[in-house]
């Protein structure tokens, strides 16, 4: 599951006029400023102009930023009652594959002895969802692949008939491989 913050509908046009940040325990309007304003402030520092009605014009949005804004997925929740923070919920499963081969071979050369080979094959990947849909998915982790390979040996000799020498052999190997999402937008 995972759940966060999108931008609204009216955010991704640049309309800013309905955004709310907490300051303190106060609900106050968030304030752009036109980054192309920017001055020596004769008081020191830098000053900028806010945008008029803290809406971006549309011939100002960056082609870029407007097409990297298409890959949020809209909201689906209200969020919280001041920042609209936490409007979006997704409850997608991880999906799982797993293969495997596993072998027995007995061998009973005689009646007081016996020999037994086993080996096995196991592949499991795990993917989980891609909760946004689209090349800017927030997973981390896109893949968790755990291949194992394992082989046993066993001889069990009958030397009398309360007496049973046993000898075994096993080894299992057990990798885990991670494919890591670049966050790579196309």
């Amino acid at each position: 599951q995972v759940s966060g913050a999108v931008p609204t509908a009216l955010e991704r046009r640049g309309d800013f006029s309905q955004s709310r940040q907490l300051a303190g325990a106060n609900c106050v309007p968030v304030q752009l400023f036109d980054p192309s304003t920017t001055r020596a402030n004769p008081a020191g520092g830098f000053i900028r102009d806010a945008f008029a009605g803290n809406v971006i014009p549309a011939g100002r949005i960056n082609a870029t930023g407007s097409k990297v804004a298409t890959y949020f997925p809209t909201a689906n929740l209200p969020g919280a009652a001041c920042t609209v923070i936490n409007n979006f919920f997704s409850d997608k499963t991880n999906a799982s594959d797993t293969n495997e081969i596993d072998m027995k071979f007995d061998w009973i050369p005689s009646a007081k002895s016996k020999f037994t080979a086993g080996m096995g094959w196991r592949t499991r990947i795990d993917t989980p969802p891609n909760h946004y849909g689209n090349a800017a998915d927030p997973r981390t982790v896109t893949g968790d692949n755990m291949p194992a390979r394992s082989l046993r040996l066993e001889y069990n000799r009958t030397q009398a008939p309360t007496l049973l020498m046993q000898f075994r052999f096993g080894v299992t190997r057990l990798e885990r491989i991670f494919s890591i999402n670049r966050g790579a937008v196309t």
